[in-house]
């Protein structure tokens, strides 16, 4: 999927920011944590702000930070978004409880026969996988749902490169090792 309503020099452009490998770089492919050998990764041009962190209180202030994240990529012209979620369960989980927030539109994909036409969805990451996305809303980016392996490293690192324009990682706890420097 490629950016939703950008063009270069329209209404809507954001101005190049570079998102740096920083705490990325050990989950590429090359890096320490992931385990590959043979490719190397390289830093990207994005347009947008940089990635938002977000350290949620509990589900209640996770879900509200997630609809704010939504109401405010919506705002900003964002014609797809993705809510990304480590497993099928959760995805469902937090499309309920975004539905009962009032966040209205959220498509849930949890299997792999759904086709996704734009808009926001709230999907786990190995569906996220391959597809692209004005902004992407990572959730539970914490200890105990990316332990420190190899594995969890690479699901993050899929989860984290979603996004075009935006990021935010939302977590409860203690943030990742993967993500922490």
């Amino acid at each position: 999927l490629s950016p939703g309503g950008r063009g270069a020099g329209g209404e809507g452009e954001r101005s190049p920011t570079t998102l740096s490998p920083g705490p990325l770089a050990p989950l590429s492919p090359s890096g320490r944590g992931a385990g590959g050998e043979g490719v190397e990764a390289h830093p990207f041009d994005r347009h947008g702000p940089p990635p938002a962190l977000i350290e949620a209180e509990d589900e209640q202030a996770l879900v509200s930070v997630v609809a704010g994240a939504v109401a405010g990529a919506r705002e900003r012209g964002c014609a797809s978004v993705a809510i990304v979620t480590k497993t099928a369960g959760r995805a469902r989980e937090l499309a309920g409880s975004l539905d009962e927030a009032g966040v209205g539109d959220v498509a849930l994909a949890a299997t792999p026969d759904f086709t996704y036409r734009g808009g926001t969805v709230v999907l786990p990451v190995y569906l996220a996988k391959g597809l692209e996305f004005d902004a992407a809303i990572v959730v539970d980016a914490d200890a105990r749902t990316y332990p420190a392996t190899a594995f969890d490293g690479r699901l993050l690192y899929v989860a984290l490169t979603r996004a075009m324009h935006e990021l935010h990682v939302v977590w409860r706890g203690r943030l990742t090792t993967h993500l922490r420097s």
